[in-house]
């Protein structure tokens, strides 16, 4: 006698689904984005040119197929020079945090007059 399909398979009742952590996922992409300005800083220091990527589906034009693109994403600086000083915003939703009460810029040093245009911290 053959087995059926159907019997051959494992049943079981449906697992119920885990409710994410809204709070643990704004922290996630606040870290995300705050890796992402350590990288663009480190490149503004070093002068080198920061590009990061974002991935779109397109079609081609000749044989109308789907492909994934990468195009360059403009991402906004966090950090600032004034006066030959370098400051640092952390930044969620386009708005400046608060760090303490009342405070909400992280003054990163001033600029040394080498010719290597590093910052001192």
């Amino acid at each position: 006698m053959t087995k059926s399909i159907l019997s051959s398979l494992k049943v079981i009742a449906r697992p119920e689904k885990t409710k994410t952590n809204p709070l643990a996922a704004k922290r996630e992409k606040l870290l995300r984005k705050l890796n992402q300005q350590k990288e663009m800083a480190l490149c503004f220091v070093n002068d080198e040119v920061f590009t990061t990527y974002k991935e779109k589906w397109d079609k081609e034009p000749e044989t109308e197929e789907k492909i994934k693109v990468r195009l360059p994403k403009k991402i906004s600086p966090w950090y600032y020079q004034l006066n030959n000083y370098c400051f640092f915003e952390v930044r969620y939703a386009n708005k400046p945090l608060e760090i303490q009460e009342g405070l909400k810029v992280i003054e990163v040093g001033a600029k040394k007059t080498s010719t290597n245009n590093q910052y001192r911290y």
